[in-house]
């Protein structure tokens, strides 16, 4: 049987009865401790669902995640509207009746009521600036998206809109909740139709933004901080532009300036002067690979010199070969087949018992007779198709192998 109970809590406990089920989220945005009384715990899987008399912890929705935090000792992992009341989601179950001292994660809580109160401010200015409506929102542990109608925003107007948002942080204007009549919506400016019917919960900052929205929201605009543009991508043919708010966008300053000062101090140079320097670095490794591809191609000329003497009478060529360039092999087999009288080959890297295995033939070859009887001397597994096959192996055995080989074609 499931973990299951259900009390029912009357006046006498001196708060309202708990058909009402307080909402303090929306009553003070930035309590974080109080105490409640739990009326309900269900067991649904490997957590229980927790119901309050009253609450502090936002459950999930319009964008933004839940409150996180504790009921008494006992961690709340996610917060759910439920059809009639919060649910919340806990690690250990809870006895109905008992009073709790509840307590929300302000750090989480905090952080996304900045990303949702910087969400509406970027909306509206990206209505007001270029008619960009917003179309959907995703706030998410890393950044926002804010996805617009609009097959193209230039990064340019983006940061616009980004100055423009800040400005209006700056202003230190008040964020206002109220609740309205739906027969009275016609006398706010709204940005957007509410999605919800009856009595609705308005979020109003003079002058900039009015829309209808459930969530949780800083007090002022201030207490955004800041909003910073990270980019943008292109979705089901609109744009997703992406933001981080509040101490979100300070760290990334603070991570930003950490990585620029470092590489400052590497390349010995003030950060602002780093992109000329870096080309430079870049100008000068492409000379340095070109002189290493040349240096390379003497060391292939060189190599394959000596290997072309020690092609036999009969046209076979079996030789070790140790280098770190793992394509050396197949450029030196390609190369020496164009030899007349290299008619097969067989090299080996051997990288101290790890072998890179490369067999080449200028006609037919039976290389299933190679699989099965030969390259079982080196473990050898791999595979290909004329003129080349290649792969890899292990153990001492190489020199049985290139004599097995050289029996099993010799003329």
């Amino acid at each position: 049987m499931p973990y299951f109970f259900l009390y029912f809590i009357g006046k006498e406990t001196g708060r309202e009865n708990i058909l009402t089920r307080e909402k303090l989220y929306y009553n003070d945005n930035h309590l974080t401790t109080f105490t409640a009384t739990v009326f309900e715990c269900r067991q649904e899987g490997d957590r229980y669902a927790v119901g309050l008399d009253r609450t502090a912890f936002y459950p999930e929705g319009g964008g933004q995640p839940s409150d996180r935090g504790f009921i008494g000792n006992v961690p709340v992992l996610h917060v759910a509207k439920g059809k009639d009341y919060p649910v919340h989601y806990t690690t250990e179950p809870l006895e109905p009746g008992t009073d709790v001292v509840c307590k929300v994660d302000w750090d989480r809580r905090f952080d996304y009521m900045q990303q949702h109160t910087g969400q509406h401010l970027l909306s509206s200015v990206l209505m007001e600036r270029g008619n960009w409506a917003t179309v959907s929102v995703h706030q998410g542990e890393e950044y926002v998206s804010i996805e617009v109608d609009g097959e193209e925003v230039p990064d340019e107007a983006l940061y616009e809109v980004e100055r423009e948002t800040n400005r209006i942080i700056s202003s230190h204007l008040p964020v206002k909740t109220f609740w309205v009549e739906e027969e009275n919506l016609s006398d706010y400016p709204l940005r957007r139709p509410p999605k919800v019917t009856g009595t609705i919960r308005l979020v109003q900052i003079d002058g900039v933004d009015c829309v209808p929205c459930g969530g949780v929201h800083t007090s002022s605009t201030s207490e955004v901080g800041l909003v910073i543009y990270l980019g943008q991508e292109k979705i089901r043919g609109r744009v997703r532009t992406l933001w981080k708010a509040g101490e979100r966008a300070f760290a990334l300053i603070r991570e930003n300036q950490t990585i620029l000062t470092g590489l400052g101090v590497r390349y010995s140079v003030p950060p602002a002067d780093l992109p000329g320097r870096l080309d430079q670095v870049d100008r000068d490794l492409y000379e340095k690979e070109g002189e290493i591809r040349q240096l390379k191609g003497e060391l292939l000329d060189h190599r394959l010199t000596g290997l072309k003497k020690r092609i036999d009478s009969q046209g076979i060529l079996t030789a070790v070969i140790t280098t770190d360039d793992k394509k050396f092999l197949q450029t030196a087999a390609l190369t020496l087949l164009e030899e007349e009288n290299c008619r097969l080959l067989a090299l080996v890297n051997d990288r101290e018992g790890d072998l890179q295995w490369i067999i080449g033939s200028q006609d037919a070859l039976d290389f299933g007779a190679v699989n099965s009887e030969i390259l079982p001397l080196i473990k050898g597994k791999g595979g290909g198709r004329g003129p080349l096959w290649q792969g890899k192996g292990e153990g001492p055995g190489v020199e049985d192998f290139f004599k097995a080989f050289r029996k099993k074609f010799e003329l």
